[in-house]
């Protein structure tokens, strides 16, 4: 037999489901059912293992086998249930074929009359077995998001201000999950009941009185939930009971997920209060944490941990990879790590913990700078991070915040936080989301501390995440950033992995923010996570790329396009547009008819696999344009085109001579947003014009193909603070039709084929 195949001793299935369980009634270690019976039995009644729980009045029946399983095999495992089920109908069964040679199994769930074949792949302890047999909360994320909703609705009615909702809701909730009786109670003896449930809850936590005293003083004391009369506060926490709780069910993965998006969800009103909160989407947390390579040891720490998000979601994929209660207790008491300065967020990543099933137990209240002690004693493998983006001086260590200047936020735009706790634990992975400035900047204390960074640890990805994920809390466009700490990124052979991550399938729903409302999110991450396992390079989406310290880290900086979903409609839209713009500056002196015809009935399809990648420096020279001040001019003819991406980017017209002759095309720095220019023109410094070099063809027609290309492959790139100056400009390639057996432009085919599209007459 294979050395690698697992056997499954029955020493082994004695022990983990519970040898004080066990229930053998003759010398060899099986049961005999014939000794609980009057009457003679024929046929299977030896048993190879039987264990029962006298308080739960369940039996785990186990049979077997060294060889592979046969239907005859089933028959006699189920000949047992049935003696067992005659020795009493109110038994609840789990049925048991084990492999001992190779570790297979089938699991039967016996109970009411009914048998349910179960998916387990090992053995459990029998307190596992017994939560199978327990009532079951729904999983229903619809419902939560519209009960949330209903809540906050309420919350605002009773006066409880949107700082304190997700706190305030948090706790009841905890406490109604743990029994609290509140019916016929007044406020003050509710208050009280929920105070006594969080004590008890936090018997065995570190910093125990501390994160007692917060949620009291932050939450049970404030004077709006004082206010609340004993009628109301009875409604509300009967909607909580009956609306929200019976909706989660923590006691599975899906049920964490559930409770963190509840959490997620219900933070979204507390953002509307404050813009800079950036609060860590669940499904986020959720892969970032997938990139972590955690394991049932894997040890995490965040040291920003503001409402828990990733903690919780780390704990429960720790969980999920569990085989025994001691490992999970073991994941909760002693793998989760916890750091946060504010103190009404500390409250709730408390609460949060302690609602998905604890692993509060090491979560400190306080800066992570005065805590470097406890960040490196506790021996982390893994780090996640989501830091303050805006800083301020009193969020950070007051030697870096002297160096700021006059700034008042910190200007590393987070990663400061991420330098200091990589070199604290220096081993291990980190992963965090900072602001797409901290990737971009190329210079400045943003270079000097990405310069440190790389001097002790490896960039090893960088994704570039939705521009709205915040929605509707702050307005950072936020990435993703993965180091592998104490290696030299000068030491790596392989490249970084950069992905253009922007789609997550969620779509903004008013009141409630983001949603997955068509159910994409899944298979989109399995694949996010696909090409960053496999490090694969794909057109549109994902790249590989050497980076230094002063190089943008984002997949934008480096990605080719996917030329595929190009389409004729693409540029019948850019003809559109210019149509458009032609008829609004018509001086109607001479007859012209505007209509959607084209120019030639032949039809042209496009053929993008045969197309070249030519660089723009090839085909044009780039000269910036020349900012002139108000005072410099009147009311004219000139056109002065800007970065604007409406009106042709004609912002005015001025008395000025043109710099420009006409039949160009110019791109703003600000989006690479590129315009055709029919007549001469003015243009500011913020724009990059196209001069035709020699061998270029340059008409309407070819413009309005080339600036349909750039737009398509270039407008993406260029957000978010990326500005597509001359130099860059300068590095863009683009894919263009070429001339067969050759790899120059074909610029006959481009003509024609625009001439061919729908509005083409009117140019």
């Amino acid at each position: 037999m294979d050395s690698h195949i697992k056997r499954l001793p029955r020493i082994d299935i004695i022990d983990t489901i519970g040898r004080q369980y066990h229930t053998s009634n003759i010398e060899n270690g099986e049961y005999s059912y014939q000794r609980d019976f009057d009457r003679h039995l024929t046929g299977h009644f030896k048993l190879d293992i039987r264990f029962f729980d006298e308080n739960n009045k369940i039996a785990i029946l186990v049979e077997t086998k060294d060889k592979k399983f046969k239907k005859a095999d089933i028959d006699q495992l189920f000949d047992y249930v049935n003696l067992e089920k005659e020795l009493s109908n109110r038994t609840k069964i789990i049925a048991i074929l084990a492999g001992t040679h190779d570790g297979s199994l089938r699991v039967w769930k016996i109970a009411n009359g009914y048998d349910e074949e179960l998916s387990d792949k090992k053995i459990k302890s029998l307190a596992e077995y017994v939560s199978y047999f327990q009532k079951r909360n729904l999983n229903d994320k619809t419902k939560v998001l519209e009960n949330t909703a209903t809540l906050n609705r309420m919350l605002h009615d009773n006066g409880i201000l949107e700082g304190l909702r997700s706190q305030f809701v948090g706790t009841c909730l905890l406490a109604l999950k743990e029994g609290l009786v509140y019916k016929n109670l007044t406020t003050s003896q509710i208050l009280a009941g929920i105070k006594g449930t969080l004590g008890k809850l936090l018997q065995n936590s570190v910093d125990k009185a501390n994160k007692i005293s917060v949620l009291d003083t932050k939450v049970l004391q404030d004077q709006n939930v004082q206010k609340i009369d004993a009628e109301n506060f009875c409604k509300l926490l009967a909607f909580i009971e009956d609306q929200i709780l019976p909706y989660i069910n923590e006691a599975s993965t899906e049920g964490h997920d559930i409770l963190s998006y509840f959490f997620t969800t219900f933070n979204k009103y507390v953002q509307k209060g404050d813009k800079n909160q950036a609060f860590t989407p669940n499904h986020i947390a959720h892969f970032m944490c997938k990139v972590g390579h955690i394991t049932r040891k894997t040890r995490v720490l965040d040291p920003t941990c503001g409402s828990g998000t990733f903690l919780v979601q780390a704990m429960s994929q720790a969980l999920s990879k569990c085989e025994t209660d001691t490992e999970r207790e073991n994941v909760k008491q002693h793998q989760i790590f916890g750091v946060e300065s504010d103190e009404k967020v500390y409250g709730l990543s408390t609460t949060n913990m302690l609602i998905h099933g604890d692993g509060n137990s090491n979560i400190y209240c306080g800066s992570c700078f005065e805590k470097e002690a406890f960040i490196r004693n506790a021996d982390v493998d893994l780090i996640l991070m989501n830091p303050p983006y805006n800083a301020s001086k009193k969020q950070v260590d007051k030697d870096y915040a002297k160096t700021w200047g006059k700034s008042t936020t910190d200007p590393s735009k987070g990663l400061y936080f991420v330098e200091y706790v990589a070199n604290a634990v220096n081993k291990g992975r980190l992963v965090t989301l900072l602001p797409m400035q901290a990737a971009i900047g190329e210079s400045g204390i943003i270079a000097q501390i990405k310069k440190s960074i790389l001097e002790h640890h490896t960039l090893d990805a960088v994704f570039s995440f939705p521009s709205e994920m915040f929605y509707p809390g702050a307005s950072a466009v936020a990435c993703c950033m993965i180091f592998d700490l104490g290696k030299p990124h000068a030491d790596k052979d392989n490249d970084t992995f950069f992905g253009y991550y922007k789609d997550d399938g969620f779509e903004k729903r008013k009141g409630v923010g983001r949603v997955d409302n068509k159910d994409k999110w899944e298979a989109i991450e399995a694949q996010w996570i696909d090409l960053y396992e496999h490090r694969t390079n794909k057109p549109g989406i994902s790249v590989t790329h050497k980076v230094s310290y002063n190089n943008e880290w984002c997949a934008e900086a480096y990605m080719e396009t996917d030329y595929k979903p190009l389409s004729d409609n693409l540029f019948i839209n850019s003809m559109r547009d210019y149509s458009s713009f032609l008829m609004k500056h018509d001086d109607y002196l001479t007859p012209r008819v505007y209509s959607n015809r084209s120019h030639t009935k032949k039809s042209i399809k496009l053929s993008v696999e045969k197309w070249e990648w030519i660089p723009i420096e090839k085909l044009f020279k780039i000269k910036p344009g020349h900012y002139y001040y108000p005072d410099e001019y009147e009311i004219g003819d000139t056109p002065y085109c800007s970065a604007s991406a409406n009106n042709n980017a004609v912002t005015q017209y001025i008395d000025l001579q043109p710099d420009f002759v006409g039949n160009q095309i110019m791109t703003g720095k600000v989006g690479c947003t590129a315009f055709y220019q029919p007549s001469s023109f003015s243009a500011t410094s913020d724009v990059n014009v196209f001069i035709a070099k020699e061998g270029t063809r340059m008409n309407p027609y070819i413009g309005m193909f080339l600036i349909t290309i750039i737009n398509f492959s270039e407008n993406y790139k260029w957000d978010y603070g990326r500005q597509c100056r001359k130099n860059d400009t300068e590095k863009i390639k683009i894919k263009l039709p070429v001339i067969e057996g050759t790899k120059n432009p074909d610029w006959q085919f481009m003509e024609d084929y625009i001439k061919s599209l729908p509005y083409s007459k009117n140019i």
